[in-house]
């Protein structure tokens, strides 16, 4: 009964909701791949429902997660001013940095969701592009981030933001094919891990927190 209130509870929070959707997205994007790979095993010409299925169904959860983060472009935006106040001059360059960057990336994710949204044409292939090298150099500025966290002070929670942080890199990354055999549909795999290492933080901070509270 405790872990149905807390999974309520999860759900409830904006943040866990998000990840939750963040999941499933990447998780059907990485089937999707499967699929395609059976499906021209099979060689019958076509495409399978499920590989249809998966299709409209990571598009809406993509669409739906952009509708989502409508307002994140000022949030980056602030914590990038916030994060210029951090006495480590390194850390807050590399923080402050990612976040305009970040910011930056959701401005591009917003132009492509109002344009669908608006059925306003523009160059979708041009504006994804723009939007997933902006997102790629954010996220190596928070992987040398990481990595400088690690030099200073080696502890559990510097190794899991550089594993998270990796992994979500390796997204943009495939979706770019910067790598021969790295695709959107290889990404998928790094995005599921990502997703649930951020859901376990938010998990362990809201609701185990919560719950200890409550004792």
């Amino acid at each position: 009964m405790d872990t149905a209130k807390d999974c309520i509870a999860f759900l409830q929070l904006t943040a866990g909701r998000d990840k939750v959707y963040r999941t499933l997205q990447y998780l059907s994007r990485l089937l999707l791949r499967v699929r395609f790979n059976n499906d021209d095993d099979d060689d019958d010409g076509g495409t399978s429902l499920a590989s249809l299925f998966l299709q409209a169904f990571e598009s809406h959860m993509t669409i739906s997660r952009k509708l989502f983060r409508l307002f994140n472009v000022f949030e980056f935006a602030i914590r990038a001013l916030e994060a210029r106040q951090n006495p480590d001059v390194v850390v807050s360059a590399l923080e402050t940095c990612s976040l305009l960057l970040k910011s930056l990336w959701m401005v591009f994710d917003h132009v492509i969701w109002l344009s669908k949204a608006l059925h306003i044409p523009f160059d979708a292939e041009s504006m994804a592009r723009k939007s997933n090298w902006t997102w790629l150099l954010a996220l190596i500025l928070c992987v040398v981030q990481d990595i400088y966290k690690i030099k200073i002070r080696k502890t559990q929670q510097s190794y899991w933001d550089l594993i998270r942080d990796t992994c979500d890199l390796l997204i943009p990354v495939g979706n770019l094919r910067l790598i021969g055999w790295h695709d959107r549909g290889s990404a998928g795999l790094f995005g599921v891990i990502s997703s649930l290492m951020r859901a376990s933080e938010i998990w362990t901070k809201e609701i185990r927190t919560r719950k200890t509270r409550r004792y």
